[in-house]
């Protein structure tokens, strides 16, 4: 059954299964939702991840060029894909708990990375009157070509891990607050646009670089980013100590 195998059937199956048949193992301290962080006893490191047409792939976070699917994992290590498939036929290689990043997520995260920091003379601040020295404690604050204001959003993901149920946080989009706020002509009463959600709609956060969870004493939940930080500026909080 193995050699009537197309390609698009081996990059289809579940590559972490197929790897801990192989004496690899599982570094649950490391994986979430959307990453597998598996490794060997010669010190092989690889993180598997499954896009959303259906295909595992891998990457070594100690090698750049030694990603791609389980034809580029096998010619990088001198083997055969079909060799690490023997012995396996009981293992359900469909089944699989890794969670697909979207298409639209993945580019806007991509847009959110290469953006730049926000500028110090920004419209918070000469429109809204908010402290430039306080936006600043935010790296996470950022300004798009337009002179846009752009704040992450996250979403919850949960993870089982030694029949535990684990809550966390992940990046999935930003909201871009616009400095000139569009039009909806569309609408039966004509109303301002003053902002746009990109990648999966979420909950906008922002924290310094110095905080801690440990330290967490106070969150701040307003219905825009211009509230909470107008609050927090009004209130004078501690920065490090809250999101």
């Amino acid at each position: 059954m193995q050699k009537n195998r197309k390609n698009e059937d081996f990059i289809e199956l579940a590559l972490d299964e197929i790897l801990k048949n192989n004496g690899y193992y599982e570094k649950k301290d490391k994986t979430s939702l959307r990453y597998k962080v598996l490794a060997n006893i010669k010190g092989d490191l690889v993180v598997v991840s499954k896009n959303e047409n259906g295909h595992y792939l891998y990457f070594n976070p100690n090698d750049d060029r030694d990603r791609g699917n389980i034809f580029n994992f096998c010619k990088n290590r001198g083997i055969r894909a079909e060799d690490l498939l023997k012995g396996i036929e009981g293992v359900d290689l469909k089944a699989t708990n890794i969670t697909h990043t979207s298409i639209s997520s993945k580019k806007a995260l991509e847009e959110y990375e290469a953006m730049k920091g926000l500028a110090f003379n920004n419209f918070f601040f000469t429109k809204r009157l908010i402290d430039p020295h306080l936006m600043q404690e935010f790296v996470n604050l950022k300004q798009d070509k337009l002179k846009n204001i752009i704040v992450p959003s996250f979403t919850l993901s949960q993870t089982t891990l030694n029949e535990k149920i684990h809550s966390y946080i992940v990046p999935n989009g930003y909201v871009s607050y616009l400095c000139s706020p569009l039009i909806d002509k569309e609408s039966k009463i004509p109303k301002n646009i003053k902002s746009l959600c990109y990648g999966t709609k979420g909950l906008e956060i922002l924290k310094t670089q110095q905080s801690k969870k440990e330290d967490i004493e106070n969150i701040i939940i307003t219905e825009s980013m211009i509230d909470s930080l107008s609050l927090l500026e009004l209130k004078e909080l501690y920065l490090f100590k809250l999101v």
